[in-house]
């Protein structure tokens, strides 16, 4: 009678009691997983967010230091132009990007503006390819709407 008891006690209360508190070592230890890569994926966002302002800055000290190529083909001279990027400058924003990005279009067009000089159009699919990558942005914007700044000393 008394094994009854006992088994009965361990079925309907020990049991459960048992397979709850294993549920909740696994949930405490997958929280902690989950938590961990979520800030991973975070840190990992800002780092990208980070190179690709910097090699947005050092593509636009270049197109504010010599002349732009309108999207017609002809030249533009900008009249004050600023101190071109040093070189150290270009390398660190492309070792930067060479870390951070998965699309190698990315590259390809950094050198390419950096190395060709300005040209408005590819400077907004350089931006919409850095957009995407960043936000997953479908969106598109044109040259029309891509504004740029220039300083007039």
């Amino acid at each position: 009678m008394e094994e009854a008891y006992l088994n009965l006690f361990f079925q309907y209360f020990m049991a459960p009691v048992i397979v709850a508190l294993i549920v909740i070592i696994f949930q405490l230890l997958f929280s902690h997983i989950v938590a961990s890569r979520k800030l991973k994926v975070k840190e990992e966002w800002l780092e990208k967010k980070r190179v690709f302002s910097e090699a947005l800055r050092v593509l636009d000290k270049s197109f504010s230091s010599g002349d732009i190529i309108e999207p017609s083909n002809e030249k533009r001279h900008i009249p004050l132009p600023n101190e071109k990027p040093s070189s150290q400058e270009m390398n660190e924003a492309y070792r930067g990007l060479l870390l951070v990005v998965k699309n190698p279009e990315i590259l390809r067009f950094f050198i390419k503006l950096m190395g060709q000089g300005g040209n408005l159009v590819e400077r907004a699919r350089f931006i919409n390819l850095l957009r995407k990558e960043l936000f997953g942005s479908t969106f598109e914007i044109n040259v029309g709407e891509v504004g740029f700044f220039l300083n007039t000393k």
